[in-house]
């Protein structure tokens, strides 16, 4: 991940593919992100949308998880 890119476009980056991997993210970055969602409100908006339009979605569609409820 890069040190140079902002939340703000890191937040884009998730509400534009949320099951992508994010590379290089560090605990540190990681705080730094979460603490950004406490202060951005358009951010915390954001994911907050993404979490409720994928809440149902399993992080693996071959699990053992219902597949009549994901379809």
């Amino acid at each position: 991940m890069s040190k140079n890119i902002s939340f703000c476009e890191v937040i884009q980056q998730i509400k534009a593919d949320p099951f992508k991997k994010m590379e290089g993210l560090t605990v540190g970055y990681f705080y730094l992100l979460k603490q950004h969602l406490q202060e951005c409100e358009a951010c915390s908006k954001i994911v907050d949308n993404v979490i409720e339009e994928h809440r149902d979605v399993p992080p693996d569609p071959n699990s053992g998880w219902n597949k009549t409820e994901y379809n």
